[in-house]
């Protein structure tokens, strides 16, 4: 394919991941280093899958007008889920601190379980059923 013919493919892309996101994704070098989820898919097989079940009419509002939520079935990732319910089983291992993602960002508090108490290879996290892709325009 050509330079051009690529320049045009990707224009026809309704949705690409942004770099600040390339983190989340294993075939870039600052995934080792992120702490959230990391895709084994590549950016583009993940752009190629999420454009052909994009749908501008299911996008929800974000905290803002210029943030949409677009809420897809996750069957193409091993995206585990993120957030476990608290149990009296499991709120003794329940951490709280301030967090920032950026030195640019004010740090908002956050509560949190370490994995290392909550998940063993006998209790994994399970697969996520949906993922929430946060669009900015």
């Amino acid at each position: 394919m050509s330079s051009s013919s690529a320049k045009e493919e990707e224009s026809k892309k309704a949705l690409v991941v942004d770099p600040f996101a390339f983190r989340q994704f294993a075939e870039n070098e600052a995934s080792k280093s992120y702490g959230g989820t990391v895709f084994t898919n590549t950016i583009a097989d993940f752009e190629e899958i999420v454009n052909a079940q994009y749908d501008e009419s299911k996008l929800q509002d974000g905290y803002a007008p210029f943030c949409k939520h677009f809420f897809i079935k996750n069957d193409f990732t091993d995206a585990q889920v993120n957030i476990l319910e608290i149990t009296k089983e499991n709120e003794g291992f329940l951490r709280c601190h301030y967090e920032a993602r950026t030195e640019k960002e004010l740090p908002v508090l956050t509560r949190y379980f370490p994995k290392d108490l909550v998940v063993s290879e006998s209790n994994p996290l399970p697969v996520a059923t949906y993922l929430d892709l946060i669009l900015y325009s």
